[in-house]
């Protein structure tokens, strides 16, 4: 594995969430800059598909992981420079990843939000929750793994989802009811799931959050040059690395390991 696998930064939170700064900002009583070039209907779509919502909320609203956003006290300067250098708990966002017209966007939306509604005719529970923030707006992955289709039975997923797992925090039954579970749970049922390809895989585990969709790089190196053997890579899998977690055999088999690498081969 290259030497750069040593120094990337876990993506294990969203943009924005650099709390300090918030708090600072507000108690300086900064006012938010007056937005002519934003377009807050588009800021609200691009929110809404963003892995943003899991920790910020699907209206901005804030959670325990991150902090409210609407009628934020923040500039649009500060957004950009917090997007674009990150900080503790969160990636830094490139220009090529999320535009400065998208920041504009999204910051236009911020100081008027118009709640999104997730829970009318023809909605799901999914998106009311925080989970598509990590697993993906669809549930096919990203941060956390995919789980749309999944067949594993509800006693387990509701016991991963009330004592939590690796960089997942857990929930009580006052901020997720068993129904709310159980709806979620028949949702994700009902999705399809994708082919398994290795490039679906690569994302399904987590893998393209960090190092990108076509593993072109992200808040992790690119691995389009790959060099490492097939063991050295499987070795850091199973390991991990720094900023990186280790995976098992049961949440990422011999054999889809030798697909996804045999996959990465192919974009040298």
């Amino acid at each position: 594995m290259s030497k750069s696998h040593r120094t990337w930064l876990a993506r294990t939170g969203c943009a924005f969430s650099l709390l300090a700064i918030v708090l600072l900002v507000g108690a300086c009583g900064a006012t938010p800059e007056p937005v002519t070039q934003g377009d807050a209907a588009r800021g609200q779509s691009l929110w809404a598909q963003s892995a943003c919502i899991g920790c910020h909320g699907v209206n901005a609203q804030g959670s325990r992981l991150g902090p409210a956003l609407a009628d934020t006290p923040l500039t649009l300067h500060n957004v950009t420079s917090i997007t674009r250098r990150g900080g503790p708990g969160m990636p830094k966002y490139s220009a090529s990843q999320i535009s400065d017209q998208d920041l504009q966007d999204v910051y236009a939306w911020f100081q008027n939000v118009v709640p999104i509604t997730t829970g009318g005719p023809g909605q799901n529970p999914w998106t009311q929750s925080p989970c598509a923030g990590c697993h993906g707006v669809n549930a096919q992955g990203g941060t956390g793994p995919g789980l749309a289709g999944t067949t594993q039975p509800f006693a387990n997923f509701s016991s991963v989802v009330r004592r939590g797992a690796r960089n997942m925090p857990a929930f009580s039954k006052g901020e997720m009811s068993d129904q709310t579970l159980q709806a979620i749970y028949a949702w994700l049922q009902g999705q399809a799931q994708l082919p398994s390809t290795p490039q679906n895989l690569w994302a399904q585990v987590g893998c393209a959050s960090c190092h990108g969709a076509n593993a072109e790089g992200g808040s992790a190196p690119p691995l389009t040059r790959e060099e490492s053997s097939f063991e050295e890579f499987r070795s850091v899998v199973r390991r991990g690395e720094e900023g990186m977690p280790a995976y098992s055999t049961a949440e990422i088999s011999d054999t889809d390991l030798q697909s996804m690498y045999d996959w990465l081969m192919t974009l040298r």
